[in-house]
């Protein structure tokens, strides 16, 4: 028996294959899956790991499925190999495809099962060996391999390189630790207001120094302009003197 399922994805082929083929991080990426348990590792680059997905079963009930798989991936054709060890899908080959489509991936899931029936009578029919496999693929497979995909479209599409820390249109970055200075404003001094165009910033200690105006000398008026800048000085002892020239 031969059984494919599929989904198309809005992100790049390497990045949904950089999420599934760490089939150790499957129980974390794939909200439905309770466990993963590696179990042995072959020279030859193939992982025995023990799952177990939960089942949606009628009346919002989920029953926990376990298995045992060896897998593979094979990052030239971007393809995942299981085979499944013991238990009702011994022998059972999964082939995950991930290929390029026009606006994303085509990601694949494809089953290969074959059990005889346990009924020699039976078991001599046209494709008896599909029976099983049949009831197997429709009544838990499927409603399992279904959810994985759509929870890695879900994690792929999360992750597209165009969605990560993209800026609101025309507006320019914002400073670390501070709100974005608006386009044609000045930047906003630490602790204090921003200085307005053609205003000259004020002296420390004092205020802003108004166009046109001398400046005020520290601990008195300012000079009004025309009026003589020297001042009659008292000569020791005796009245004051006239104006220095």
């Amino acid at each position: 028996m031969r059984s494919v399922l599929s989904i198309h994805v809005d992100a790049p082929p390497d990045i949904v294959f950089g999420l599934v083929r760490d089939v150790e991080a499957w129980a974390t990426l794939l909200p439905h899956y309770r466990s993963v348990r590696v179990l042995r590792r072959s020279p030859g680059g193939w992982l025995l790991a023990a799952y177990v997905a939960m089942l949606p079963v009628p009346f919002g009930r989920s029953l926990p499925i376990p298995w045992r798989s060896w897998s593979s991936s094979r990052p030239a054709t971007r393809e995942l190999r299981f085979r499944h060890a013991g238990g009702i899908t011994d022998g059972m080959e999964v082939t995950w495809r991930i290929t390029p489509a026009s606006s994303g991936s085509h990601v694949s899931i494809e089953h290969r099962f074959a059990r005889p029936l346990p009924i020699p009578r039976l078991a001599a029919t046209r494709r008896a060996d599909d029976v099983i496999p049949l009831v197997v693929d429709r009544l838990v497979v499927r409603p399992i391999a279904g959810r994985t995909l759509r929870a890695v479209r879900a994690a792929a599409e999360s992750v597209r390189p165009d969605r990560a820390g993209a800026s609101a249109p025309g507006r320019p970055p914002a400073a670390p630790g501070g709100p974005a200075t608006a386009p044609g404003r000045p930047a906003t001094t630490p602790g204090g207001p921003a200085t307005t165009p053609s205003q000259p910033a004020a002296a420390p200690g004092g205020p802003a120094t108004a166009p046109g105006r001398p400046a005020t000398a520290p601990g008195g008026p300012a000079t009004a302009p025309g009026r003589m800048a020297a001042r009659a000085r008292k000569a020791p002892g005796g009245n004051s003197t006239g104006p220095v020239p």
